[in-house]
């Protein structure tokens, strides 16, 4: 298990692309969980890392944003709501 699972939210977005390049170019990338609406919207390289999970949801649903953090152990959010 991965000791740093980061939940992206806002991933879509041009500032959450860039994180999550520079994220999966690092030495020891964390594990990102992208919480998406529209998983179309991620680049290839995004969808098909192993350090990649993506979950398509809607912020308003805190019920499936609560599963997805429990099911993946997040242990840090990370928002670009708006960025």
């Amino acid at each position: 298990m991965d000791s740093n699972v980061i939940l992206v939210l806002g991933a879509t977005g041009q500032s959450g692309l860039a994180f999550i390049e520079e994220a999966l170019q690092l030495a020891e990338p964390p594990k990102l969980v992208l919480f998406v609406r529209n998983k179309s919207k991620l680049p290839d390289t995004a969808i098909q890392s192993v350090k990649v999970s993506v979950v398509s949801g809607d912020l308003a649903d805190y019920e499936a944003l609560s599963f997805a953090m429990q099911q993946h152990s997040v242990t840090t959010v990370v928002s670009f709501l708006g960025a």
